[in-house]
Order: C-alpha cells, then structure tokens, then sequence
C-alpha cells in the first residue's frame, strides 16, 4: 500500500512540475485532464464551529464538466458521484446520480434537460432508477422567460394520482 502512495505521489508531483514548466513549444498536458475541488462544510453542534465535511471533485472532458465525485473529507470513503452528457450542440442532456453502497456505484436518480428555441433550459425532467428501468419521479421543473431573456419564473409541478399538479411558482 505504501508503495502504491508512494508511486502515485511521484506521478501526481511530476504532473505538478512539468505542468508548472508548460511552454508553447511543450507537451501541453491540460488538454487531457483538469480536475477542480471544493470543501463542503457542516455545522458540528458538538463543537460549534463550522467543520469540513465532503471533498468534492469535479472532472473536465473537453472544456465542460464530466463528473463529480463526493467523499467523505474525513473517511475518504465514496459517497456520491454525477455523470454529465451533452448532446450534439454540446448543451447539457443528462445529469446520472449515484451514490456508493457495498463496494459498489448504484444508479439513483437522472435529471434531463430540455431546451426552447433560444437553447435555454425549459424543463427538467427527474428520473430515479427502479427495478432496472428508468422512471418519472414525482417531480418536474420548468422555466419560463421573457422577451430579453431573462427568466421570469421557475416551475415545480408533481405527478400526483396520475397527473401532474398545477405549478408552484418562484
């Protein structure tokens, strides 16, 4: 194991360097991976103070985010992860969630984009994973907007006894 650690900690500090050392006529490495984090906190009563909670860990492809991966700051155990994928006019078309449970990534929930005229985001529809299939959640969003573009309201409607209920408006 402390091999392992070691041998990785060599490539990443290599990485490091030779990216530090990027020039025009140089290998350009970013081109192949950017990877962005962020710490989320947590409120702990037992000490009341703020304490860090989650690592998140944010993949690029491409120049558009690819995925997200949350551990536990403290375990470093899995937690959560979002797959992204874009459609042909590379806007956003599927959000996938998974969350870690028994060594293994399970399939949760999917959002997916919908897109007016203008390629601005009309409606998102909620998925969860059930009995291998895909299947409407209880939820919708949608979003409307106004001649300059700027949005006027956001929409949550829910599929209650077979149909969808009139929208709860922001």
């Amino acid at each position: 194991m402390k091999k392992a650690v070691f041998l990785a900690a060599i490539l990443i500090s290599g990485l490091i360097i030779e990216r530090g050392n990027l020039s025009a006529a140089g290998p350009d490495y970013s081109k192949y991976f950017i990877t962005d984090s962020a710490v989320v906190f947590s409120w702990s009563e037992t000490v009341s103070n703020w304490v860090p909670a989650s690592l998140m860990l944010y993949s690029y492809q491409d120049g558009k985010i690819s995925s997200l991966l949350t551990i536990d700051f403290n375990s470093r155990a899995d937690q959560a992860r979002t797959d992204y994928a874009y459609n042909a006019y590379d806007l956003l078309e599927t959000e996938t969630n998974y969350y870690f449970s028994g060594g293994a990534w399970v399939t949760a929930t999917r959002n997916l984009y919908f897109y007016d005229s203008q390629n601005r985001v009309s409606e998102i529809h909620v998925q969860k994973w059930v009995s291998s299939a895909w299947v409407y959640d209880r939820i919708q969003n949608n979003y409307l907007y106004d001649g300059n573009n700027k949005q006027l309201e956001f929409q949550t409607i829910y599929w209650r006894s077979n149909a969808w209920t009139p929208p709860k408006t922001d």
